[in-house]
């Protein structure tokens, strides 16, 4: 269990760079520009979670799930 961890972490982040790398030359949008993203979606994490419990008794778990992935 602790090496598949590790795996996933270890390729997690190696796709993490290689989209940030992506994103700035093949895209050439500029780093600002990334790290507006990252900071938008790191700010709106707390929002969603906040809310996740709301949204889950609401539109019941199982929909709350599907319309989550939209």
């Amino acid at each position: 269990m602790a090496t598949s961890l590790c795996l996933f972490n270890l390729f997690y982040n190696v796709i993490g760079a290689t989209y940030v790398l992506f994103l700035t030359r093949e895209l050439d949008i500029p780093p600002a520009g990334v790290g507006l993203v990252y900071g938008v979606g790191s700010a709106a994490f707390p929002v969603g979670a906040a809310a996740a419990g709301w949204v889950a008794r609401r539109l019941g778990v199982g929909s709350a799930i599907v319309w989550g992935r939209a």
